[in-house]
């Protein structure tokens, strides 16, 4: 005896660019607040440098100067960027009513 067990087709993947702007988008803004944050601890260390505000939290290390908080500050916002340019490439999202109408116009296209 034979048993078939038929699993019904599942959504079919989908190159298409931009698939995943929203999370894209969201991911760009926390970015740019991450950026905005080590662009202040930056500012922060050049005036503990110059006697302007008072000491820095890193006070040895890596991370304790200024060239690195700006650097890091460059390269999250240039990130930044890139993925809201990443989320602007997609396509503009089709209502029910839109993807029906064109589905309708496609039946009725002739093709020779």
């Amino acid at each position: 005896m034979v048993v078939r067990i038929r699993f019904p087709r599942g959504a079919m993947v989908e190159r298409r660019r931009g698939k995943n702007g929203g999370i894209a988008s969201a991911f760009a803004g926390f970015l740019t607040l991450v950026s905005v944050t080590c662009f202040i601890l930056a500012v922060w260390r050049l005036g503990a440098d110059l006697d302007w505000f008072g000491p820095f939290v890193i006070s040895d290390g890596f991370f304790s100067h200024g060239q690195v908080w700006s650097a890091t500050a460059i390269f999250v916002q240039y990130a930044s960027w890139r993925l809201k340019r990443y989320a602007k490439a997609l396509p503009a999202v089709e209502t029910p009513e839109a993807v029906a109408e064109s589905e309708a116009r496609k039946s009725r296209a002739v093709s020779f």
